[in-house]
């Protein structure tokens, strides 16, 4: 049992901790039944088979998390302010759904996840905004493949199909050129 109203038992480990490594719960105005340690493990154990489970609604909906934590963290070190949806969450979903989990470019199937494997692979799924300096706003935005995507980064879309078409035109001009190499 606990020593005093300064400590509580852990019901995960049944240790013993100062009430400050329990998270406190606003809307019940008390403190949480395991410690911080405990908890983090649950979540991270429950969002790790979220991920693996594919639940593209989880895993967009984080993704939504991290392209407003990194706008909002660029915005404060001096970098422009980029507007983000307050809605982007429900955005990114609609559009998982609506584009059938293809690649808005290429109409290539896209994949969801996490880890250096799959965020490696050319058809992981990023955010693509069509004009870029508009932001992460509803109607500028759309999935892609993070090739293509990594391809474009701030360019127009008819800019970068001119600069293609100067590549394929090119192509057997740079195929001999590496023959020469």
């Amino acid at each position: 049992m606990p020593r005093s109203t300064k400590e509580k038992l852990c019901k995960n480990c049944n240790e013993t901790k100062p009430s400050g490594e329990f998270y406190y719960h606003r809307d019940r105005r008390k403190r949480g039944k395991a410690c911080k340690s405990c908890t983090d493990k649950v979540t991270r154990k429950r969002h790790r088979k979220k991920r693996d489970e594919g639940d593209y609604k989880f895993i967009l909906r984080s993704r939504a998390a991290v392209i407003k934590r990194d706008k909002k963290a660029k915005f404060a070190n001096g970098g422009p302010l980029i507007p983000v949806d307050s809605n982007l969450p429900d955005i990114l979903c609609e559009l998982w759904e609506s584009q059938s989990g293809k690649c808005f470019y290429t109409d290539v199937p896209m994949i969801l996840g996490s880890g250096k494997f799959q965020s490696n692979n050319p058809n992981f799924a990023t955010v693509d905004r069509l004009i870029p300096n508009l932001g992460y706003v509803k109607g500028n935005l759309v999935l892609c493949g993070r090739l293509v995507n990594g391809c474009m980064q701030d360019v127009l879309f008819e800019d970068y199909i001119e600069h293609c078409q100067f590549f394929v035109d090119n192509a057997n001009t740079i195929r001999e050129k590496l023959k020469l190499i």
